[in-house]
């Protein structure tokens, strides 16, 4: 069942978008599907930050990420920095009378490996960094 959805996902009949039909999804919605939990996934997933990106933070050997999930999927021994409740979930899709309920979210932050990582050599002046193939 769930390789069924995967691939619906993949090869989908009618085009998908994002709320609204001018908001179409860039990057690939289905990355893979994996065994375990939602968060065990999430924190097995590498850091898919664009390659520019990682590049730009190729001094730091992680990456701080921000994770917003619904309640339940972050694990309790796991800090949170904030819940939420969002009047955002649709229990209505008639489009005169749209109804929303209540959902609950909340927010940590885990750290990813960064792919672009560099091991910078300790400097003798650190306040002069100059590096003329930064650009390249």
């Amino acid at each position: 069942m769930i390789d069924a959805l995967a691939q619906a996902i993949v090869r989908p009949v009618f085009p998908l978008y994002l709320g609204r039909r001018s908001c179409p999804p860039t990057l690939p919605l289905c990355l893979a599907v994996r065994e375990g939990s939602a968060w065990d996934a999430v924190r097995e997933t590498p850091w898919m930050a664009s390659a520019y990106y990682q590049k730009k933070q190729r001094h730091d050997h992680f990456v701080r990420t921000r994770v917003v999930a619904d309640l339940g999927i972050i694990p309790p021994q796991v800090e949170k920095t904030s819940q939420q409740t969002l009047q955002d979930m649709p229990i209505s899709f008639d489009s005169e009378n749209r109804k929303y309920t209540l959902r609950t979210v909340e927010e940590t932050h885990i750290d990813l490996e960064n792919p672009q990582y560099v091991e910078t050599k300790p400097q003798a002046h650190p306040g002069l960094v100059h590096d003329p193939m930064e650009v390249l």
